[in-house]
């Protein structure tokens, strides 16, 4: 069994001079990145793999968020900046086997999209707002195991 946190990125500024990519957390998405660590801290007995965009706002998050739950190195991987389901389905699946609870930090819609998809039930409903985290246990012992309907979300929380 493994648990997979799906975290979106924390309230950004609405426009950057270096673009989409570039945007920066706001002080509120500080705060919210903050309490979603906490919230994370709270379920996990062992600290998480951290694995993020590396878009501004997303990259920020999950410093802070390594930084509540006592990570000390975060993953980057540009793969998750614009991703589809299937790419996050991808980073997901490379993440070494030997963690059992990891966190995923990016965008809409294809986090939603990703929750959606490892659960595979219409009347699951996970709108993930800005530093809003769904979490999913997935039924799976290796990480490359992941597939749709291999989860069901557990808990959702909204800073």
């Amino acid at each position: 069994m493994k648990t997979l946190f799906v975290l979106r990125h924390g309230k950004a500024e609405a426009h950057s001079g270096g673009g989409d990519f570039a945007r920066k957390l706001t002080d509120r998405g500080e705060a919210d990145a903050a309490k979603a660590g906490k919230y994370i801290a709270g379920i996990t007995s062992t600290p998480p793999w951290i694995v993020t965009s590396d878009a501004g706002r997303a990259l920020s998050t999950a410093r802070i968020v390594a930084g509540v739950v006592g990570v000390g190195k975060v993953d980057v991987d540009h793969d998750i900046y614009e991703a589809s389901v299937d790419d996050l389905c991808h980073v997901v699946q490379r993440i070494p086997d030997t963690e059992h609870a990891a966190v995923i930090v990016g965008h809409n819609p294809g986090l939603e999209g990703l929750v959606y998809f490892l659960v595979d039930d219409p009347t699951t409903v996970v709108g993930l707002g800005t530093a809003n985290v769904a979490q999913v246990e997935l039924a799976v012992d290796r990480w490359d195991d992941v597939a749709s309907g291999c989860g069901r979300v557990v808990s959702t929380y909204s800073p």
